[in-house]
């Protein structure tokens, strides 16, 4: 047999099916000593600054959680080089990242750091390793944990966190502790002063202030309201001295003036003294407290006592009060006020158990506090054949408690009662029961008057009760009139009347307002109420409501006319100055103020005519008018002298009906001038005219007549 020969052929470069070349030979596939880069194979990609990475040469290794070792991609470094620093394994980290920091992973990696990460578990430092908490023995201290504290922060704190049990601090009063020698302390063994503790007070702070248990402070002198014996001074006088606030001071006993020891604090045992001992507490010797010691654990009013005695026989099991008589529910036995008798004493007389019923009290009724014993049966329990029974048997009736033997009741028993025990026979029903059909009941089906019950009430009792705001169920109560607290709506009795109804004056609800009180008005406790008028201060709006004057007037399209409040003003009126009140035409006032409107017109002609005459004008021409008479005067005279015997001098005729109207202001017409020489005679003279307006025209034609006959004399 022969093997096969190899035959190696030399190539210029490498083609398929061998396309790579590793030491000088060409492979379908690089070795498992080389790397494939750019279709070649080779020994180490650090030939051409590449990584090696699974046969293969890359620039940077695919993950993030890959280290270098060898110039080569791993997931963890060998133990000779344990540590990580830029993604490559060392034997050591350098002295820039010299702390080590573990990993939770499954490769367990060791980071070399700078400084531990603040956000991660493994925060702390310690010896030279980031840790998650410190040891037991170690003392947390700005992000390291350390063996003893550095002399700026030389106090350590318990913490008791779940990353370290001690802190450094600068000063244990930071935290209201104090400092006993290296730690904080909550409490010091015996004095402190300024939040250290100490064996001894100095004399410079020579008085002790026991501020509570455990905390004695040395001080210069005792606080302001604090009580005081010897050099030591209490917040509060500690057991067995008590507190005197009468001069801040801790007594072994009271004074006189205040002779209670008063427990304020059970907790703590504390007391002070006090005048008076106040209920609830109670008075054991000189103690004022709040439950009785042992020694006297009974209480008789406030006081404590060992026994009740003969006057106070009972005492309460529970209390512990001493008391005269057993209340109810409670039962006596052997002095003490019990609920139920106990066995070996389960009978009852009077309230006291007893071991038998006395020959006497041969009844015996069941209770559940014990069996009474009586000549009677009590309450629950009918006699029957001289023993007490719950019910009588065979249907007997009873009568006075006892069951009688027959099944009906004797003549003169004309009303019995339904009961668990039977039915029993009664002359009269008691009082709170109603007659139903001869029977004696509780309460009626329907209606009753005063103790009879019937279908529906009476003619002589029409009335029933109705609530306003709820339905009594029945029975109900006949009666003959409602109480005069009450209003009458149909047939019922009720406190108001309903919203849809009014309230006449006489208590009746009615559905529409009667013609004798028309008017309605609100009322908050009864309702609307029907009224004759609405008052003062009320106007009557368009449905006939009375309604407030303000109400009216705050109203935006409300107006207010005489007592009504309106929408708009009726025609005989119109709206004043206000735009809120309508004023009537037919008014009294208004014809006033017409007549008072026609005087002013009057008396202001009369001013305007005084002004005209007192015008410059005016006088002007007066003046004119009187030089021209007196000329004529002269000339009169001269012709008289003459022997003319006086021409008349004709009168001017006034024409009133032309467009322009004149008036004299003065008619010198008729006037007769007297001179003081009596030989001159009268002399006529012209009136001046003088335009008016249109307005004076009747004026000045109705005194005309009257100014014609004016005499004026002349001097």
């Amino acid at each position: 047999m022969f093997s096969p020969l190899e035959i190696k052929i030399c190539v210029q470069s490498c083609v398929n099916p061998r396309p790579y070349l590793c030491n000088n030979t060409c492979f379908g596939t690089c070795p498992f000593n080389c790397y494939l880069y750019n279709n070649t194979c080779l020994g180490n990609c650090s030939e051409v600054g590449k990584l090696n990475y699974r046969g293969t040469c890359v620039t940077d290794c695919p993950s993030s959680d890959n280290v270098i070792y060898n110039n080569t991609c791993m997931w963890s470094c060998p133990a000779k080089l344990p540590f990580i620093f830029n993604s490559t394994c060392h034997s050591k980290c350098p002295s820039t990242h010299p702390l080590h920091l573990p990993d939770d992973s499954f490769w367990n990696t060791i980071t070399c750091v700078k400084n531990c990460p603040k956000y991660s578990s493994y925060q702390l430092e310690f010896n030279g390793t980031c840790v998650k908490t410190c040891p037991e023995s170690a003392i947390y201290f700005n992000g390291s944990c350390l063996e003893r504290c550095p002399y700026s922060h030389k106090f350590n704190i318990t913490r008791s966190t779940y990353r370290y049990r001690y802190q450094c601090v600068s000063s244990c009063k930071d935290y209201n502790l104090f400092s006993l020698d290296v730690n904080c302390v909550p409490l010091c063994p015996n004095f402190s002063i300024n939040s250290s503790c100490v064996a001894r007070c100095p004399e410079s702070h020579s008085f002790v202030y026991h501020e509570r248990a455990g905390r004695s402070q040395c001080v210069k002198e005792c606080p302001a309201n604090t009580y005081t014996i010897s050099n030591k001074c209490y917040k509060q006088c500690p057991d067995p001295l008590v507190s005197f606030r009468g001069n801040l001071s801790c007594l072994q006993r009271c004074p006189t003036t205040h002779k209670f020891r008063y427990m304020y604090s059970n907790n703590e045992k504390l007391f002070r003294c006090e005048k008076t001992c106040l209920k609830p507490r109670f008075i054991s010797g000189d103690k004022c407290l709040h439950n009785c010691p042992v020694s006297k654990p009974y209480s008789k009013g406030q006081t404590c006592v060992a026994t009740c005695g003969s006057s106070y026989p009972f005492f309460h099991p529970v209390k512990k009060q001493c008391l005269k008589d057993c209340p109810q529910p409670y039962v006596i036995s052997n002095n003490a006020c019990i609920q139920k008798c106990p066995p070996d004493s389960r009978f009852l007389v009077s309230n006291v158990c007893t071991k038998s019923c006395p020959p006497a009290m041969k009844l015996w009724s069941p209770q559940q506090k014990g069996t009474v014993c009586g000549s009677t049966c009590t309450h629950g329990f009918v006699e029957q054949n001289k023993t007490c029974v719950t019910s009588c048997s065979g249907g007997q009736v009873i009568i006075n408690n006892k069951c009688t033997g027959s099944k009906y009741c004797p003549r003169e028993y004309k009303y019995t009662e339904s009961s668990s025990s039977g039915n029993i026979c009664r002359k009269t029903c008691l009082k709170g029961q109603y007659i139903q059909s001869l029977n004696c009941v509780r309460k009626c089906s329907k209606y009753h008057v005063v103790n009879e019950c019937v279908d529906q009430c009476p003619v002589s009792h029409p009335f029933t009760d109705k609530h306003r705001f709820y339905t009594e169920p029945f029975p109900k109560e006949c009666h003959q009139n409602c109480k005069p607290s009450q209003y009458v709506e149909g047939f019922y009795c009720t406190s108001s009347c309903n919203s849809d109804l009014y309230i006449a004056t006489d208590k009746i609800c009615v559905n529409k307002y009667p013609p004798s009180h028309p008017f309605k008005r609100d009322n908050l406790l009864v309702g609307a109420v029907c009224d004759k008028e609405c008052g003062d201060s009320y106007l009557i709006d368009q449905k006939n409501n009375c309604i407030k004057v303000k109400e009216c007037k705050l109203a935006k399209d409300m107006l207010i006319y005489k007592d009504r409040c309106v929408h708009e003003c009726p025609p005989i009126s119109f709206l004043d100055v206000t735009k809120k009140h309508c004023i009537s035409l037919t008014d009294g006032t208004l014809i006033s103020g017409f007549i008072f409107l026609a005087v002013s017109l009057v008396v202001l002609v009369c001013v305007c005519r005084l002004i005209i005459y007192r015008s410059p004008m005016y006088q002007t021409i007066t003046s004119r008018e009187l030089e021209e008479n007196e000329e004529e005067s002269h000339l009169l005279l001269d012709r008289k002298d003459d022997g003319d015997g006086g021409a008349e001098i004709s009168q001017e005729v006034y024409d009133l009906s032309s467009s322009e109207h004149c008036v004299p202001a003065r008619d010198y017409h008729n006037e007769q001038v007297f001179i003081d020489n009596t030989s001159i005679p009268m002399v006529q003279v012209h009136a001046p005219m003088i335009p008016v307006s249109d307005e004076l025209q009747d004026v000045y034609v109705g005194e005309k007549d009257i100014d014609e006959n004016t005499q004026v004399k002349t001097t």
